[in-house]
């Protein structure tokens, strides 16, 4: 059974990422660790994450507009 690790989120982060100057060091590298997570998952044959498994997505449009 494999084992699985939790990601964890930057802790007082904005919610959009503009840029990288408010930044610290330690977010960075967590940014690249899961960078690095995310290469090693698409060199793998096994290219499925079960992030999701047993919930639905739902995607609602309001105007064909934001389809796009």
């Amino acid at each position: 059974m494999a084992v699985v690790k939790k990601i964890s989120a930057i802790k007082n982060s904005p919610k959009h990422l503009l840029g990288i100057q408010d930044l610290s060091i330690n977010d960075v590298n967590i940014i690249l660790d899961e960078a690095s997570k995310f290469i090693e998952l698409n060199r793998s044959k096994n290219k499925k994450l079960d992030t999701l498994k047993g919930k639905t997505q739902i995607n609602l449009f309001f105007e064909p507009s934001t389809r796009t």
